[in-house]
């Protein structure tokens, strides 16, 4: 069945005015992205070998892209905005909490901040699955540490902002200090 170009062909100069070696190369990667694309049953179909060229360099610019500038600024963070020194004192704070049986959950909130304090780029938290049950939990972090935390996170981004170089770090350390108000029922995730 021979379907009519839809919005997602790219039409591109005809093949013929490629030279043979870039011809033989694009036609072996056109293959390999075809081959690709059925075995993930994906109904798009590139029907030009300059097109499926664009798409692959695309996919491979796009991801390895982002996972670059993630490491790169995840390592600034630890070095420059103080990644290391936040995810220690948070580790510390829930060494401490866990000493006591009472303060097991407050130092596994503690391991969760440390844990995105000192990775933050490329993570983000969904508050989606919070329950009741933790309500009572949120409201004794918010009075014994939840606001003393995000003010230090709130401080620390004002300072940081006012630098047009530190406005990422600046954008972590608001994140943080939301997610330190109240940090229970809050599964921190990958952005994808």
């Amino acid at each position: 069945m021979q379907r009519e170009p839809g919005p997602h062909v790219v039409t591109q100069r005809p093949v013929a005015a490629l030279t043979p070696a870039a011809v033989a190369a694009t036609t072996e990667l056109a293959m390999a992205l075809d081959t690709a694309l059925d075995a993930a049953a994906q109904p798009v179909k590139i029907k030009s070998v300059a097109a499926s060229v664009r798409v692959m360099q695309f996919l491979r610019r796009t991801s390895v892209v982002r996972i670059a500038m993630r490491l790169l600024l995840n390592l600034l963070w630890a070095v420059f905005g103080g990644g290391v020194v936040l995810a220690l004192e948070y580790a510390l704070a829930g060494v401490l909490c866990c000493i006591t049986i009472v303060g097991i959950p407050f130092g596994l909130q503690c391991f969760k901040l440390a844990g995105l304090a000192l990775f933050p780029f490329g993570k983000d938290f969904n508050d989606s699955t919070r329950s009741a049950a933790s309500f009572p939990f949120n409201v004794l972090w918010l009075v014994f540490a939840g606001i003393w935390i995000f003010l230090s996170h709130l401080t620390l981004a004002v300072g940081l902002a006012v630098t047009i170089i530190g406005l990422p770090f600046a954008v972590q350390h608001v994140k943080l200090g939301m997610l330190a108000l109240a940090p229970f029922g809050v599964r921190v995730r990958e952005v994808p």
